[in-house]
């Protein structure tokens, strides 16, 4: 028999699904010694039987290529015998020679020193169904849950305990590899949200909130572990089923309101902009300040008995500066009229209430007695009026009115020029204090400052005052002492344990309301100014500061194209936009974002109140007409009323 030696080889790979190996094939040459079986004995003592490749092939599954392989001295390089080739090898059934199709064959014969044919050939059984690829015992890298080992063709494998069978790299069960167990598991998460597939990385995140979820406790070696997850805790709300959104920042951290604006109902009408969604629709039921006239404006206001006493601008061309004030539940969002006018289709000019009427009302406050202290004007800068309204009927009487008051009740600006010798005060600078004291920002001479009235607006005198040297007026002497680096009015006034604060071309400044003394808080005109956070028109808000006792920061908001909702502070003078609560970090500059219902620059002049109820949540007078509420530890935020 004349022998044509070969070697088919590749690169072996142990991770590889087709390993490789030597083999060796030789051309048949039948005679009757070998019964029509040749064989061919290597010098290695290998044998390569290629006389009944044909059958060998179809026993089994296994290739030609498996029964001769060949472990001569060219083949001593410790290169594998492939494990697959029987799923790659090509059988020539004509019985006349076998090749392996994915091999090269390269010549090999000088380490060939020939051999006796045996005549003889062993069938391997066929291959389990549980073993997997070829490994090597002193590093396996089998997959998880498989065992290195020995097969019957004398090699090492990769198998799957307890006779599971191999498919796909993986043994059956085996989710170690699965990257999506929501996918793998077709997991329904109806009635508890939606599928989401927590990872490794999911739970390194809640560990930063100082968060945690069951999922992270039977993670182990998994890629995943599939868990019904919502961004909304509200399991009878309408969009419950469909609050999915592929953030952990926001399920983590899921809202208690019926809808998540965040991500997941950005598309509902509760989430819109308020001032984009057509006339005819509305949220809450009763009178609308939207259809009051073509021009509107909601202002700012006070909590009376879980309604936010809201005072809406309104006019025509033939009635300017009318006001109505509307009272809005807090937790429905109804609206009633409370006091003021309004313009009937039917039965045209409307008031409610008795007594003396608006004019354009921009702030309210509640007094010690119980009734409310409303303050306007044509302008923010007009000569303010003042109003005091009893709340269950609306009668309301006139109590100041600048223009109309008597000089002498008023504080002199020391002007040597013609014209008006009084100082001109501001509605947008109101405050009142716990015995009824009203305080005023004013404009022009003599400077910069506040002037306070007794409670029947009797007396005027100043709390502080820093003059300006290069005016007309004999008023040289400041009031109180400390920062004096004013350059406009002071308003947005609010009082804090007898201190009042305000807020002066993005600085916030506070008053000793015994002395008169100024002191710098904030400094958000400069880069590097007092306290960390935001500046210029971010800084801080431009017309209206309220005092949160339940988070002890002062709000300040109402600016236009600005961020309109920034807190401060008060130890530090820091700042921070749109910040949230977060359930274990606190404060936080955000938890994700407001939602596209409350479009931070367009608050305008719109005011703000704190919920005294808990969680104590914000409400927002937002695009002129509507009203938004701000979930507090998340950042989330839907239309109210509209």
């Amino acid at each position: 028999m004349q022998r044509i030696r070969g070697w088919v080889g590749c690169a072996c790979i142990l991770l590889s699904v087709a390993s490789c190996g030597s083999v060796e094939t030789a051309t048949p040459q039948t005679t009757a010694a070998d019964g029509g079986q040749d064989g061919a004995t290597g010098g290695d003592g290998s044998t390569a039987d290629s006389g009944k490749v044909a059958e060998d092939t179809a026993v089994s599954g296994q290739d030609a290529a498996a029964d001769a392989a060949s472990q001569d001295a060219a083949a001593s390089d410790s290169i594998s015998v492939d494990a697959e080739a029987p799923d790659t090898a090509v059988a020539d059934t004509s019985g006349a020679d076998s090749t392996v199709a994915d091999s090269t064959v390269a010549d090999t014969t000088a380490a060939d020193s020939g051999g006796v044919d045996t005549g003889t050939d062993t069938a391997l059984p066929a291959k389990p169904a549980e073993m997997g690829q070829p490994c090597d015992p002193a590093k396996p890298l089998c997959g998880n849950m498989q065992i290195c080992k020995a097969w019957a063709d004398g090699k090492n494998y990769c198998f799957c305990p307890d006779g599971k069978p191999y498919k796909s790299g993986i043994c059956e069960g085996d989710t170690s590899q699965v990257q999506s167990m929501c996918a793998y598991l077709k997991k329904d998460c109806a009635g508890e949200g939606y599928c989401f597939d927590v990872t490794k990385s999911t739970c390194d995140y809640l560990a930063q909130k100082k968060l945690t979820h069951p999922a992270c406790d039977v993670l182990g070696n998994n890629k995943s572990v599939a868990a019904c997850v919502s961004a909304i805790t509200d399991k009878t709300s309408p969009y419950f089923g469909s609050a999915e959104c592929p953030l952990v920042q926001y399920w983590s951290n899921p809202s208690d309101y019926p809808i998540d604006c965040r991500c997941a109902g950005k598309l509902e009408n509760l989430c819109k902009r308020p001032y984009n969604l057509e006339p005819k629709i509305s949220f809450g039921e009763g009178p609308r300040m939207r259809t009051l006239a073509s021009t509107v404006q909601a202002w700012n206001g006070v909590v009376v008995g879980g309604e936010w006493l809201l005072p809406v601008g309104w006019k025509t061309a033939s009635k300017p500066s009318q006001t109505m004030i509307f009272g809005i539940d807090l937790k429905t969002g109804k609206r009633r009229y409370v006091s003021g006018a309004y313009d009937d289709p039917a039965l045209g000019y409307q008031t409610v209430g008795k007594g003396d009427a608006f004019v354009n009302v921009m702030d309210i406050k509640l007094g010690a007695d119980g009734m409310l202290y409303a303050v306007g004007g044509t302008s923010d800068i007009a000569p303010p009026k003042v109003w005091k309204i009893d709340p269950t009927t609306g009668d309301r009487t006139k109590l100041f009115d600048e223009e109309k008051a008597d000089p002498a009740t008023l504080c002199p600006n020391g002007s040597t020029l013609p014209g008006k010798k009084v100082v001109q005060m501001v509605p947008e600078g109101f405050a009142m204090d716990a015995d009824g004291n009203f305080y005023f920002g004013y404009i022009n001479m003599p400077g910069r400052g506040i002037v306070k009235f007794d409670k029947a607006f009797a007396k005027c005198s100043f709390l502080t005052m820093v003059p300006d040297m290069n005016q007309s007026t004999t008023s040289k002497t400041p009031i109180g002492g400390g920062y004096d680096s004013i350059q406009f009015e002071m308003r947005g006034l609010e009082i804090v344990d007898k201190k009042l604060y305000a807020i002066a071309d993005t600085k916030l400044i506070e008053v000793d309301l015994a002395t008169g003394d100024r002191k710098l808080i904030s400094n958000a005109k400069d880069i590097g100014g007092l306290g960390a956070g935001p500046i210029n028109a971010e800084g801080l808000g431009d017309r209206w500061s309220k005092w949160d006792p339940y988070r002890k920061v002062l709000w300040t908001h109402g600016i236009s194209g600005g961020s309109s909702a920034v807190v401060v502070d008060l130890a530090t003078g820091d700042r921070t936009p749109w910040p949230c609560w977060h359930p274990t970090l606190g404060i936080q500059g955000a938890c994700g974002n407001t939602g596209t219902a409350l479009i931070p620059g367009y608050l305008s002049y719109g005011g703000m109140i704190i919920d005294p109820s808990p969680p104590h949540d914000l409400y927002f007078a937002h695009d002129l007409f509507a009203v938004v509420k701000y979930e507090i530890k998340t950042g989330n935020s839907y239309i109210l009323s509209l």
